[in-house]
């Protein structure tokens, strides 16, 4: 397997030494290219193949949002990171379009090096290199006109309480990814387990969420209302299933909720090539792997339309997604592997009367 390459831009030599340092002992599966700001990263750019940018937020002359717009206007593909202080949060939030990923800095070494490491196998999710660079490209998932409007009326002026604000947010597949990507990592809340769209809604915050609703790039109106709309439906009803089905078999409620919610969110990525690869399984775990979310949700998302085609660590969940999608899409069912992960055909058509 080749190395894959990580560039990282601090404008602190001395603290790009110690990355380099840090990630030593992985140099057999990444190499470390460094530059001292942003100048010398686009220079280095032009002339490198490099996978993934990480990148300090405050650097003169050129910033990290400024920098990481301007390497998705150039090489869309690269996976791009924004490493910072909490103290610089409102500064962050202009880096909410150009970041795929955001670290708090000082970074746990093990979680810096898990995110490297995680970083660079996503081009292993998706064998299309134009679908990467396609997805790679956009900042957000479409939101439905209508819900990005009813949330932005009442956030700016402030008639919203949090939990009605959390509420708008999920009832729209593209205002809960978004909220999720935001929340997958400590930088915008404390570190705890997995969330739930309503919770990582309400961790977020009336303020913070204010200010992503002021501008496009966190959260683009798309152009079909109607086809939002009933994609979004459709994403809160197998995420509902998804949670109930868990909740029968004592499995974690929020990993569920969130791979059921996102397992369909490929018909809002762009295209790939005709039966290439599972209907937008592949695109939605790229996708999914790409705003840094856990290793059981990518999987399961990657396995939902066929559980027991890809290999992986996560069968229950795998299972749990596989029977929501197909409850609530109609898609073939894998009885057979579901009934070895405890998916019975009583739990389903329980929970198949009970989700309505």
């Amino acid at each position: 397997m080749n190395r894959r390459r990580v560039l990282f831009i601090d404008d602190d030599q001395r603290i790009l030494e110690g990355i380099a340092r840090l990630l030593r002992p992985k140099r057999t599966q990444v190499e470390v290219l460094t530059a001292v700001g942003g100048a010398e990263a686009l220079t280095i750019l032009a002339r490198e193949q490099i996978d993934v940018v990480i990148s300090d937020m405050r650097m003169p002359q050129m910033d990290g949002a400024q920098l990481l717009a301007e390497v998705r206007r150039l090489r869309p593909q690269i996976v791009r990171i924004i490493l910072s202080g909490q103290s610089d949060r409102e500064t962050i939030l202009r880096a909410v379009g150009p970041a795929h990923q955001f670290l708090s800095k000082p970074c746990d070494p093990e979680i810096l090096t898990a995110t490297v490491l995680r970083s660079c196998a996503l081009r292993d999710l998706l064998a299309d290199e134009g679908r990467q660079r396609d997805i790679a490209a956009m900042s957000s998932l479409p939101c439905a006109p209508t819900a990005l409007a009813a949330l932005r009326s009442g956030l700016l002026d402030a008639s919203l309480t949090p939990d009605q604000a959390a509420a708008l947010m999920v009832a729209d597949l593209g205002l809960s990814a978004k909220v999720l990507q935001l929340t997958t990592t400590s930088f915008f809340g404390t570190p705890r387990n997995l969330m739930s769209p309503h919770e990582a809604a309400m961790c977020l915050g009336p303020d913070i969420l204010r200010s992503l609703a002021e501008g496009d790039a966190a959260f683009p109106a798309g152009t079909d209302d109607a086809a939002l709309v009933a994609a979004s439906r459709t994403a809160r009803r197998r995420s509902s299933v998804a949670r109930e089905l868990a909740s029968g078999l004592s499995s974690s409620l929020a990993a569920a909720e969130i791979a059921g919610l996102l397992c369909g969110c490929g018909s809002l990525l762009p295209a790939g090539q005709p039966g290439s690869e599972a209907p937008g399984c592949h695109g939605a775990a790229f996708l999914a792997g790409l705003w840094g979310l856990p290793d059981q949700i990518v999987e399961a998302i990657l396995r939902s339309a066929c559980p027991s085609r890809i290999r992986g660590e996560h069968d229950r969940l795998a299972a749990i997604v596989h029977a929501s999608a197909a409850l609530v899409d109609g898609i073939t069912l894998d009885r057979e592997f579901c009934e070895t992960q405890g998916v019975s055909h009583q739990l389903l058509a329980s929970t198949k009367a009970s989700a309505g």
